[in-house]
């Protein structure tokens, strides 16, 4: 018989795929920026980054651990196209779509911190993006002129959340037992409202 916590983490692993598939569904479309898949793949980061978090950090500090230690585990640029986006720049830009639905930032400290620019490659059957990505640049270049700018695909950062779902299923069980301590931030979330009252009736 399964114990209460392999349980309750195949109820976190549950809601996690739910999330998952409602990224894919919103990336599908097709050659669109769409920001609220956008919003909904930098909340599902943070969701991420904050059920392995093993200390008590800033939320910029456990966003940046997590993607870098993620992030680390293979080729790092190659999750980009091959371009090097910081964890820093990366949580520039989730913070601008997060807060104000935009690319800019009013940070003073942002001198060396690339804006990130989006483009969607979906339904590209190659999946070669480099030339969708140029033509991205050049439409940009008449924008910004000081080319201090960067191009993510919608799909290269989709495929970085499936990922982390995929990574998430294969736990240890020491990681089990981090996932169920810091839980309970996502319980009070809007997708985490099921799951609270599930493990609510399995602790009866």
């Amino acid at each position: 018989m399964r114990n209460l916590d392999d349980i309750k983490v195949s109820i976190i692993t549950y809601k996690l795929l739910e999330i998952k598939e409602n990224i894919i569904k919103l990336s599908k479309k097709e050659n669109e920026l769409d920001f609220s898949v956008l919003i909904l793949m930098y909340s599902f980061i943070d969701i991420m980054a904050n059920l392995h978090k093993t200390d008590e950090k800033t939320p910029s500090e456990v966003f940046k651990s997590y993607i870098e230690n993620f992030l680390s585990k293979d080729n790092y640029t190659s999750w980009f196209g091959n371009q090097d986006i910081s964890s820093e720049e990366l949580w520039v830009a989730r913070s601008n779509i997060l807060h104000g639905l935009s690319v800019y930032s009013d940070r003073k400290n942002t001198k060396d911190i690339y804006k990130i620019l989006y483009c969607n490659s979906f339904p590209m059957e190659n999946n070669d993006n480099s030339t969708l990505k140029l033509e991205t640049r050049e439409h940009y270049d008449n924008i910004y002129p000081d080319g201090k700018f960067k191009i993510l695909d919608i799909q290269e950062l989709k495929y970085i959340c499936i990922r982390m779902v995929n990574d998430f299923s294969a736990h240890s069980e020491e990681e089990k037992k981090l996932f169920i301590k810091n839980s309970s931030f996502f319980l009070d979330s809007p997708y985490g409202h099921q799951l609270k009252e599930a493990l609510k009736a399995l602790e009866r």
